[in-house]
């Protein structure tokens, strides 16, 4: 069976997450993780795990489906939870305190499991190894969130698709600051052929 691909346009581990479902959170959406498979394959394809773990994780899911299936559900509330707060960013407005409340203990989990690993003269951040907890494919999108929210360098650039039918999220690394689209080859294509269709029919 042929692998589902997700895009990555978000410049942002956890804005690729908040992108793993399609359309308009007002209107019509297209779900891309219908289970705890495709949480994994995402989390490879994104690089929030490895290939072996992604292996590991499903074993275990073999064995504890009623588990891996409540951290998928977990996993899409805290999607929907960091897009309420980047969308609030991306509108210069204040992310809600009961969200930032939520995330704050979502991330204390995940911090639970990092660590500092020196590599020669130099020291790296790293994740504890656990093949064994269905949650470790969120670990490196929390911390994702974090220094995003952390970092105004960035977080100044957070940004919404500027199609009115799409509110996936990204960070502007243009040198001018200009991208307008999560996408050039989608919605950007989609918008340019909608305004010319109506500047011909004007």
């Amino acid at each position: 069976m042929m692998q589902k691909t997700y895009e990555l346009v978000g410049e942002a581990l956890c804005l690729d997450f908040t992108n793993t479902v399609g359309g308009w959170r007002g209107g019509e959406l297209t779900e891309n993780l219908h289970g705890y498979g495709d949480l994994l394959s995402w989390g490879v394809q994104a690089g929030s795990i490895t290939t072996e773990q992604e292996a590991q994780l499903l074993r275990e899911a073999e064995k504890r489906p009623d588990e891996a299936a409540a951290v998928l559900a977990g996993a899409l509330e805290l999607r929907e939870t960091l897009f309420r707060i980047f969308d609030a960013v991306a509108h210069e407005q204040t992310p809600d305190a009961e969200d930032m409340a939520v995330f704050n203990a979502d991330l204390a989990q995940a911090m639970a499991h990092v660590q500092v690993t020196q590599h020669g003269d130099h020291f790296h951040w790293s994740w504890l190894e656990d093949n064994r907890d269905f949650s470790s494919v969120l670990w490196a999108v929390l911390r994702s969130a974090g220094d995003l929210l952390t970092t105004p360098q960035q977080l100044q650039y957070v940004r919404e698709c500027g199609n009115d039918e799409c509110d996936w999220l990204f960070v502007d690394t243009t040198k001018n600051h200009s991208r307008r689209w999560c996408d050039m080859k989608g919605c950007g294509n989609r918008m340019k052929v909608r305004k010319h269709r109506k500047k011909q029919q004007s």
